[in-house]
């Protein structure tokens, strides 16, 4: 009887290492379940003062556009690696699609280029402040040569 406690045991500690180690995807299972389309509700962006320790502008864009992520195929999905088009509103409310790319850890999105080059808008590493299935808030800091905090940008995302 001990010796099946014992089997049992070990069996939920390996069990549960297992379960434990795919943390890294499960930002991005929340934010599309393999596929998804998210509205970009509003972008807001705040410029800090040249000590970097006050807001001096802050300015809000609501719904420029949407994210879509597609799950990749090839073994590059191993690493939480999803392509992304970023559908774009213009001010005269022209769409624009920008092919991307995104790499997620557990608490970050690394939106980059394709190999292709193309240019897509919010390039960077956000870190991903609120993370549910319908709603998301990622947040983007820029720096002064000198160290100090130049900009703050917070995408507010919605399943759509």
């Amino acid at each position: 009887m001990k010796k099946n406690i014992r089997i049992l045991i070990s069996s939920l500690i390996i069990a549960a290492a297992f379960i434990g180690c795919d943390k890294g995807d499960m930002k991005i299972k929340k934010l599309n379940h393999g596929n998804g389309i998210w509205t970009i509700e509003s972008v807001h962006y705040q410029y800090y003062n040249l000590g970097g320790s006050s807001v001096i502008s802050d300015s809000t864009i609501s719904n420029p556009g949407e994210l879509i992520f597609f799950k990749n195929a090839t073994l590059d999905a191993l690493y939480d690696y999803y392509l992304l088009v970023a559908n774009m509103k213009d001010i005269n409310g022209n769409v624009s699609a920008y092919r991307g790319e995104i790499f997620f850890d557990n608490e970050r999105a690394h939106i980059t280029t394709t190999v292709d080059g193309d240019a897509i808008p919010y390039q960077g590493l956000w870190t991903v402040e609120k993370s549910n299935r319908l709603k998301q808030v990622w947040s983007i800091f820029s720096v002064r040569t000198d160290g100090s905090l130049y900009s703050k940008t917070t995408l507010s995302l919605k399943k759509k």
